[in-house]
């Protein structure tokens, strides 16, 4: 797959997730917001989030690594512009809530670290099992 599709296909998905929280946030009152309201806020910002992330990672990739390598870590980039959504969203909930203290957020952050060691690790083993 080339650069230029991957990044056509990344940024119309980051646009639409950002459009849809745009309409959500100037629509939806949050004094006014029932569940339902909140999940669709929730689901956009964690689209947004993951989309500017994500091409965010792909882009710090691409300068250390090149094209081709960052393409073949594709799926890498996309689960860590996940976890720095999931993060973002976290961070915000509990803010929200009025929990959030320093070592709320690196708790949060060290334990969604700890899930992507996990993965990179399992990765590193799939690939020398290959080998």
């Amino acid at each position: 797959m080339k650069w230029s599709a991957v990044l056509f296909w990344f940024a119309l998905g980051t646009c639409i997730a950002l459009l849809s929280w745009g309409m959500v946030l100037f629509f939806v009152s949050p004094e006014d917001a029932g569940a339902f309201e909140w999940v669709i806020f929730l689901a956009t910002s964690f689209l947004s989030f993951l989309g500017l992330s994500s091409i965010g990672i792909l882009f710090f990739r691409r300068i250390f690594l090149g094209s081709e390598r960052a393409l073949a870590r594709l799926g890498t980039s996309t689960r860590q512009g996940g976890f720095l959504a999931i993060f973002l969203i976290g961070v915000a909930l509990f803010f929200r809530a009025g929990w959030l203290t320093w070592w709320v957020a690196v708790f949060l952050g060290g334990f969604l670290f700890l899930i992507e060691l996990f993965f990179l690790r399992k990765f590193r083993k799939k690939k020398e099992e290959k080998n």
